[in-house]
């Protein structure tokens, strides 16, 4: 029950602070707009290109410096992903 708290909670802490942001005028209306232009141009795009670049990585190191083959080095650099990929899936 605690891991499950763990993952959840700061989700719903994120959505609390956004919610009392806009109901207490810290972030105007017309801003969170902006806000989600942010998040889907650069954000998103960013997450992404950072999860190939560490497959990709992964990739290498199991394929060369373990020597293990590729189908090996496939899956160990989706496992090296997988927590990322997850977390974003979550975020969505």
């Amino acid at each position: 029950m605690l891991d499950v708290f763990s993952v959840t909670s700061p989700i719903f802490m994120i959505v609390f602070i956004g919610y009392f942001a806009i109901r207490f005028d810290v972030i105007s209306k017309s801003s969170i707009k902006v806000l989600g232009i942010f998040v889907v141009n650069f954000f998103l795009f960013a997450y992404t290109a950072g999860s190939l670049i560490a497959f990709l990585f992964s990739l290498f190191i199991a394929n060369k410096l373990l020597g293990k083959n590729f189908s090996t080095s496939t899956i160990l650099g989706m496992g090296r992903v997988f927590p990322i990929v997850t977390l974003l899936d979550i975020l969505l």
